[in-house]
């Protein structure tokens, strides 16, 4: 293989020291060429290089040239300012120019021109204005009047009330409507259920107009002013410290006059839902003879209700219905500011409030209400129950049942469905609860 030879001073590659083959012809060919490219880089570098020097030099002569003239602009602005200053010193004071002005110029003094307002004259004259006040003092004298009629006529009622009431503390047994003492049927006095059933229930010795226990008449007095008097309580025993009528006949009148039904129980259990004003009988074991046909009451019981009654005569009368409940108001108002700080902690989805708090029966909450509010603290919906019980589940939630109660929302009122209404309370600090002087019920 041939060698060759580095280039001489002048670029140009060396001959081989081999033969002259074409092979070495080619090589020796492409040295030249990358020298050649070579030599042309280096020319490139050398122009770029002059280029950059001549652009510095321009920069810094067209600094120094700069800078004199600059230089001369703050001089002579710092000239301007101070001959500015010295003319503003050298000027006369404002009062000097006001005093020079006064002195050699009159005062001159222009009058204003009087303005003249002409308003339009009043459609209304005096004699007008002194009906209207005349007609306002007896407007306010009648207002005067209308009170003390209210005030007077709110007493009759109250006194009407209280009669009513003694009244019926004094009643004996009410009577059906009767006719003149015919014997017919349909006159009304002794009136009863027709077909083959009617028979029967007269040789059992059905006592529809027998002498009744004057209780059971102020019952049904009861009954007829709270609107209920189609219903009476013809036979029964009450028992002294419950609120249940044993051997019990109720009867329901028709508009007509006549007996529509008549129910035969062994038991009626009274109960009162103070809180919404709805009385419960619930009667068991008996029968019931509706149009001549005498059928068995239900396994269950039959359930009659009477809402919007006046608790405070019922209570009165019946003091059974009123459930046993301490009242103490200390302990009482320990239990709802427990209950009520317990329930308001706010979370996300809203909280309660412990509004109200009656009586406390062992661990149920007597006459309660229970506010639920948003996350807002809107008022969502208020509760109202006779019983609260707080129940703690060992799943952690915390349970409020309410008993014998409505719901109010929305300006609806609602009674509670099969009388119970159930709120959880999930992700409670159960320990909290538990030291709390609050009554529980833990359940398993």
């Amino acid at each position: 293989m041939a060698e060759l030879l580095p280039p001489d001073d002048a670029g140009a590659p060396l001959a081989p020291r081999g033969g002259e083959g074409g092979g070495s012809m080619l090589r020796v060919r492409d040295v030249q060429a990358l020298n050649r490219a070579f030599h042309h880089l280096a020319e490139v570098q050398e122009s770029l290089l002059d280029r950059i020097e001549a652009v510095e030099e321009e920069r810094r002569r067209r600094q120094r040239l700069l800078l004199p003239i600059v230089a001369g602009a703050a001089a002579l602005l710092v000239a301007a300012i101070g001959v500015l200053g010295w003319m503003v010193a050298k000027q006369p004071g404002a009062e000097q120019l006001q005093a020079a002005m006064r002195e050699g110029r009159p005062e001159i003094i222009v009058q204003p021109a009087p303005v003249t307002v002409q308003a339009p004259e009043s459609a209304v004259d005096a004699a007008t204005v002194e009906a209207l006040i005349q007609q306002l003092e007896s407007s306010r004298e009648q207002e005067t009047e209308y009170r003390r009629l209210y005030a007077e006529l709110s007493e009759r009622l109250l006194e009407r009330e209280q009669d009513t009431l003694r009244a019926l503390g004094e009643l004996g047994a009410l009577r059906p409507p009767a006719a003149d003492g015919g014997g017919d049927a349909e006159s009304g006095a002794q009136a009863a259920p027709a077909g083959p059933d009617a028979g029967d229930a007269g040789e059992a010795g059905l006592p529809l107009l027998g002498e009744r226990d004057p209780w059971l008449g102020a019952l049904n007095g009861l009954l007829a002013v709270s609107g209920f008097g189609r219903f009476q309580f013809d036979h029964g025993q009450r028992r002294p410290d419950e609120a249940v009528i044993d051997d019990v006949t109720l009867i329901e009148w028709g508009t007509d006059g006549l007996i529509d039904t008549i129910v035969q129980a062994e038991q009626a259990r009274f109960s009162l839902h103070q809180m919404t004003g709805l009385l419960v009988v619930e009667l068991t074991g008996g029968s019931r003879s509706q149009a001549g046909v005498r059928a068995p009451l239900p396994e269950e019981g039959m359930r009659v209700e009477f809402a919007g009654v006046d608790p405070r005569p019922w209570l009165e009368h019946f003091p059974a219905l009123a459930a046993a409940a301490r009242r103490d108001p200390a302990e009482l108002e320990r239990v709802r500011g427990a209950l009520d700080g317990l329930l308001s902690a706010r979370q996300p989805t809203g909280y309660y409030r412990l509004a109200e708090l009656g009586g406390l029966d062992g661990v149920a909450l007597k006459l309660v209400q229970l506010q639920r509010y948003d996350g807002a603290g809107r008022l969502v919906r208020t509760l109202e129950a006779d019983s609260l019980e707080v129940r703690i589940h060992a799943t952690g939630e915390v349970e409020l049942l309410l008993q014998n109660g409505a719901i109010h929302e929305a300006g609806v009122r609602r009674p509670f469905y099969e009388d119970r209404f159930r709120v959880f309370l999930p992700r409670q600090p159960l320990q909290d609860w538990r030291g709390s002087v609050v009554p529980l019920t833990e359940l398993s």
